[in-house]
């Protein structure tokens, strides 16, 4: 099975130009730490929701809590099991 993580935005975080240029900042260095051969964006039609294709959980938020030290501002918790 393909790993994937679903990372999820606050509305009131994407509903400006400088709140999306932050996440899609934070989202460019979470990129890089992955090694991500296209960087994560995020996407017209599902802005709320950023998929990152073929990363574990797991290794996805350990990333996140690595480069984005600021990430409770920006995105959703994780959610638990």
């Amino acid at each position: 099975m393909e790993a994937v993580t679903h990372l999820y935005t606050y509305p009131d975080a994407i509903a400006t130009e400088s709140g999306r240029a932050e996440i899609d900042a934070a989202l460019a260095r979470l990129s890089a730490e992955l090694d991500l051969e296209h960087a994560v964006k995020i996407r017209g039609g599902h802005a709320g929701r950023i998929t990152v294709p073929d990363v574990s959980p797991d290794v996805t938020w350990t990333a996140i809590a690595s480069v984005v030290p600021d990430w409770q501002q920006l995105f959703l918790p994780r959610p638990t099991d």
